[in-house]
Formats: structure tokens, C-alpha cells, sequence
């Protein structure tokens, strides 16, 4: 769908739940992966809602990750790593491979991953 078409109905969402106009980032489109992983959300009989896999967000989020208390990107992160159930580095960077090639992650997403996740013989991120 162009972007065009999506923002007045999002710009309607936004005055009928008192959001702001640009509650919709479409910047997530510079990390579309070829390999992505989505799933059905929801089926009516004229849409079909799809939602990335979580490994997939988790793989989107580490690329674009931003620090900082402005951004929940290592909250976001958190949350993915429990929701994909990875415990290890060896299992996130298998599941980050997945979607773009581990040299093209920024640094600071692997020190984030690194502290959550710690040391693969320390305690698992529950």
C-alpha cells in the first residue's frame, strides 16, 4: 500500500484516540529484511492483518537500535528475547543470521544483547 493511502486513516485514528499525527513511523521500512517471518494477527473478510515473528522485530529492533532514556530500544529488546525464548548470545546471533548478516549490526546493540543475556554460563534472561 503507498504511503499515501495509509495516512488518513491513520491520521483519523490518531484524532479519534488523541494521538499524535505522526504516531506511525514508516521508517521501519529501511530495515525490511527479504527473509522476514510474519505471521496472520487477524483475518476479516475484506483485510488480513500481518505481525512480524518476534526474532524478526528482535533482528529489526537490534539493527535500528537507539540509546538512550528518550528510547525503549533496550526495553523493546528485553521483552523480544523473552517473548523469542533466546537465552544465549549463540542463539541470538543464529537468530539475527537469519535476517541480516551479523557484521551489519551496530555495536551497541551487541553490548545490549550481551548484558541482557550475559555470560552463556551466567544466569538466562528469565
Amino acid at each position: 500500500m503507498p504511503a499515501h493511502e495509509l495516512r488518513r486513516p491513520a491520521q483519523a485514528v490518531a484524532e479519534r484516540e488523541g494521538l499524535p499525527a505522526d504516531w506511525i513511523n514508516d521508517a521501519v521500512k529501511g530495515f525490511f529484511s527479504a527473509t522476514g517471518r510474519f505471521e496472520v494477527y487477524a483475518e476479516l473478510s475484506h483485510l488480513r492483518i500481518f505481525v512480524p515473528h518476534p526474532e524478526y522485530l528482535l533482528a529489526m529492533k537490534c539493527m535500528a537500535m537507539r540509546l538512550g532514556e528518550e528510547f525503549q530500544g533496550r526495553n523493546d529488546v528485553a521483552v523480544l528475547l523473552r517473548s523469542s525464548g533466546i537465552r544465549n548470545m549463540a542463539n541470538a546471533e543464529a537468530a539475527l543470521a537469519g535476517y541480516y548478516p551479523l557484521d551489519r549490526y551496530p555495536a551497541r546493540a551487541r553490548h545490549v544483547l550481551e548484558e541482557l543475556i550475559g555470560n552463556p554460563l551466567d544466569s538466562p534472561v528469565s
